[in-house]
């Protein structure tokens, strides 16, 4: 007769599928979290009911937007929510998708009324959380305009450990502004956006 093994120990596959698991808990969580772009879009304006669409840029104004921004476009589609509270003008929102290091994050930028940024919400982060700066960092924009003001080590501070992050951010804020502002131009001087 063979002996029954009394060997409770997990198998070495079995631990490391545990540990893999384990790992991912915190990145499944904070995606989790994650708004929509509606859901923010609504959580911006407040009362304002925020109106939805889709904007195809031309060749023009595409240049137009790089040469202002410092900074590709990453589409001519660009997603735009407006609101208005008692038939004026709140603010403006707009979705930026871009890469990061090597993963997409995505943005919703909010301009209000007086062509100033008024808030970024993180729609999307694909890279490591640790590489997201904390929400504070994102209060550095609040009240920017496109000026020098608007770069790394002027008015908005580097972040340790998130460099790239804090990079594409800039970037996609001078490029949701000079996009705002040429469309702005094209609205006064008569054009279809």
């Amino acid at each position: 007769m063979e002996p029954v093994s009394t060997n409770t120990t997990p198998s070495l596959a079995m631990c490391s599928r545990l540990l893999w698991m384990v790992a991912l808990l915190p990145q499944m969580a904070w995606a989790s979290a994650q708004l929509t772009s509606d859901e923010a879009a609504r959580s911006a304006f407040g009362t304002c009911t925020p109106k939805k669409e889709n904007v195809f840029l031309d060749d023009k104004k595409l240049a137009a937007i790089q040469s202002l921004s410092g900074y590709e476009m990453p589409s001519k589609l660009v997603l735009r929510y407006s609101a208005k509270c008692g038939g004026e003008l709140d603010g403006v929102a707009y979705v930026d998708v871009h890469t990061v290091r090597s993963k997409t994050e995505t943005l919703l930028i909010v301009i209000d009324k007086s062509d100033k940024i008024r808030r970024i919400e993180v729609l999307s982060f694909n890279e490591p959380p640790e590489h997201m700066p904390k929400e504070k960092w994102y209060g550095l924009f609040v009240g920017q305009s496109l000026d020098d003001e608007l770069n790394l080590k002027k008015g908005i501070a580097l972040v340790a450990g998130s460099t790239l992050t804090a990079r594409a951010t800039v970037g996609a804020s001078r490029r949701v502004l000079a996009l705002h502002q040429v469309l702005n131009q094209s609205l006064k001087s008569g054009g279809a956006q």
